[in-house]
């Protein structure tokens, strides 16, 4: 899983100067053909220099953008944009009073109030007429956050709602889940994914590498892991060729929903040449544990090391970021040397051994894989003084 090199796309600047720069060179020229002039903070020249400059800051910034703006409009024209995010989406449950006259009747597009965010129904939901009299009935219906392009709202359960849409007989609405929002993808991110389709040179997908690059575009998708010459059967590997098994995750590790699984490899297959045998599984995440002893450099706090080491583990062994496919222990030690107020590790007893995020097993005869990512599993680190 290479991250890919954009730097030769991104961030070429033609102009290099702020606001301060311009203000420092402009009062240098001044200098040069009034000697006897002394520059103080209110004195209408420098005010009109600090006005001009931030003017010309304006420019340069425009300046900066064209590099970047003339790829984006290239990339336009190949059908590659940015994303401009994902609503999140749900379901909701109205309480609804029924009776045994008629059934009630919540429309798609209904609006409800979580807070400041308005979700809307995205389908009808009905509650049928009950035989024996006046009582109640729960409906659940599909949601969105249609103006909420973010993960902001992932992970929502079990709040109420208001209804912003007139409905009769709606008692309570309570949101059950909310999941699945995606922020709009920033300019740097946008640039290193479109060059990985450059790369391809083509737009059909013939090697495994081809294939993993290409799921890494579908929004939903943030890891990939491939194996070339699978027998066919998903997980097994063999010496065939043409069959290929690819492991995706969501932010985090999440798993993907059996629909976007199903999604995704329609997708690949659509773009792959014909001969490919393409198997789409879910890359599991793998806890690692870490149990170590630091010596606390003079002059910082324990508790203060203790957690500075934890907040590095936690970012090395992060699901989104973490390449390769061992944690090596001794990489483990080397990354806790290097946080700030410790002085050495005195032990790393968890883990004992590098760890393989390649589970592997055989069944008659052939190789049964599963990959793996990695996240912060117990992190327990303890001090010793210098």
């Amino acid at each position: 899983m290479p991250i890919i090199d954009a730097s030769s796309y991104v961030d070429l600047t033609l102009y290099d100067a702020d606001a301060q720069t311009i203000i420092d060179r402009a009062l240098e020229w001044v200098s040069t053909k009034f000697p006897e002039w002394t520059p103080h903070e209110h004195d209408l020249g420098v005010v009109l220099i600090e006005a001009f400059a931030t003017e010309v800051v304006e420019t340069v910034y425009a300046i900066n953008r064209v590099p970047s703006a003339t790829l984006e409009a290239y990339l336009a024209l190949l059908g590659i944009t940015a994303s401009k995010g994902v609503a999140p989406t749900g379901t909701a449950v109205f309480q609804v009073a029924t009776d045994t006259l008629e059934a009630r009747t919540i429309p798609a597009g209904t609006r409800i109030a979580l807070g400041d965010t308005i979700l809307t129904t995205t389908a009808d939901g009905t509650a049928a007429a009950t035989p024996g009299g006046a009582t109640t009935a729960k409906v659940t219906v599909p949601i969105i956050a249609g103006d909420t392009l973010s993960s902001a709202l992932n992970g929502t359960t079990g709040q109420r709602a208001q209804l912003v849409d007139s409905v009769a007989n709606i008692t309570s609405v309570t949101v059950t889940t909310l999941n699945g929002g995606k922020e709009p993808e920033g300019t740097d991110a946008f640039l290193s994914r479109a060059t990985t389709y450059l790369k391809r040179m083509t737009s059909t997908l013939v090697t495994a590498e081809q294939i993993a690059t290409a799921a890494l575009e579908n929004p939903a998708v943030v890891r990939v892991a491939y194996r070339d010459n699978s027998t066919g059967g998903a997980d097994r590997f063999g010496d065939r060729p043409g069959n290929v098994a690819l492991w995706v995750a969501g932010p985090g590790g999440a798993a993907l929903s059996d629909a976007q699984l199903a999604g995704l490899k329609a997708d690949l297959e659509a773009q792959a040449i014909a001969n490919i045998t393409l198997n789409v599984l879910p890359l599991q995440t793998k806890a690692i544990d870490v149990t170590a002893a630091v010596v606390v450099a003079r002059g910082y706090a324990a508790a203060d090391v203790t957690a500075a080491v934890k907040d590095a583990l936690t970012a090395y062994l992060s699901a989104d970021t973490f390449t390769g496919q061992m944690v090596y222990r001794n990489e483990l030690i080397s990354l806790i040397d290097r946080v700030d107020g410790v002085e050495r590790v005195a032990t790393l007893t968890v883990p004992d051994a590098d760890v393989s995020l390649i589970v592997s097993r055989f069944s008659r005869g052939q190789e049964v894989l599963t990959m793996t990512i990695p996240t912060p599993g117990t992190l327990t680190i303890t001090t010793q003084g210098a």
